[in-house]
């Protein structure tokens, strides 16, 4: 009998000292984390001061966009030149092909200066043979600018 009662008393300090193991094991982990959440920085003043800037920024941005409406509304709305339709086009330069000048063909169509000196510049370049090519009898510029009648 006494050896079963030695067993039991050397579980029991087995025990125990398993149990005082894990007992010093938990009290090092709580005290650690307290250490830590007392050596944690603290970021509220870091955070204030942002959320101020934030909040200065908002209200600039918004002073910024009023201003740049008030500015767009005083400058009016911007229409783009417009351009020249196809017959307008094809109208200006069977009148050149005719010995038009730009004023004429400018009076006829409605067409500001620039794009009726820009039709005349066009007339040109097609009028004006490629180098090798022969020219056909009448106007050279059929195969161009219409099919060649046969």
């Amino acid at each position: 009998m006494n050896l079963t009662l030695n067993w039991i008393e050397v579980a029991s300090v087995i025990g125990v000292v398993a149990t005082a193991g894990g007992l010093a094991i938990l009290y090092r982990r709580l005290s650690s984390k307290r250490e830590r959440n007392g050596l944690r920085p603290d970021y509220s003043a870091e955070i204030a001061t942002l959320r101020d800037l934030v909040i200065t920024l908002q209200l600039r941005v918004d002073e910024l966009t009023v201003a740049e409406e008030g500015r767009a509304a005083s400058l009016g709305t911007f229409s783009p030149p417009s351009s020249i339709n196809v017959n307008k086009r094809s109208e200006a330069l069977r009148m050149y092909n005719r010995g038009g000048d730009t004023d004429s063909v400018r009076a006829a169509l409605g067409l500001p200066r620039a794009d009726a000196m820009l039709l005349r510049k066009v007339q040109r370049v097609l009028s004006t043979p490629l180098p090798g090519t022969p020219h056909r009898s009448g106007n050279h510029l059929n195969g161009i600018l219409r099919p060649a009648s046969q």
